[in-house]
C-alpha cells in the first residue's frame, strides 16, 4: 500500500472535488445527491480502500463515522467489480491524479 502525506491527501479531495465541481464543505455534508455521495465515496475509496487510512481517519476528514467510509468504499469496489464503465472512470481518476 502506498501511504500519503496529509497534504498528498488533500490534493487528491481537491482533485476529486474539482472533477465533480464540488467544494470540500459540500463533501463534508449528509447530502445524498448523487455526485457529491460518489464523489465522497471516490475519496473514501481512494484514501482507505487504495491507501491505507483508517476509516475514522477519513471519516475525520471527511466529516463522516468509520462505518460510512467502509460502506462507500465497498460501494465504489463492487459497482468496478460489475460496471465495466465505472472501473474505467474510476481508473482515470486514480491515474489522473498520479496514484497507485
Amino acid at each position: 500500500m502506498n501511504y500519503l502525506t496529509p497534504k498528498e491527501a488533500h490534493k487528491i479531495i481537491d482533485n476529486v472535488c474539482e472533477e465533480y465541481m464540488i467544494t470540500l464543505d459540500s463533501i463534508k455534508t449528509k447530502s445524498r445527491i448523487h455526485e457529491i455521495s460518489e464523489a465522497r465515496a471516490i475519496i473514501c475509496y481512494i484514501l482507505y480502500g487504495k491507501h491505507g487510512y483508517s476509516p475514522s481517519h477519513v471519516g475525520r476528514i471527511i466529516n463522516s463515522v468509520h462505518g460510512s467510509v467502509i460502506t462507500a468504499s465497498g460501494r465504489v469496489t463492487d459497482e468496478m467489480e460489475t460496471n465495466s464503465k465505472y472501473k474505467i472512470k474510476i481508473e482515470r481518476l486514480v491515474k489522473k491524479f498520479d496514484i497507485n
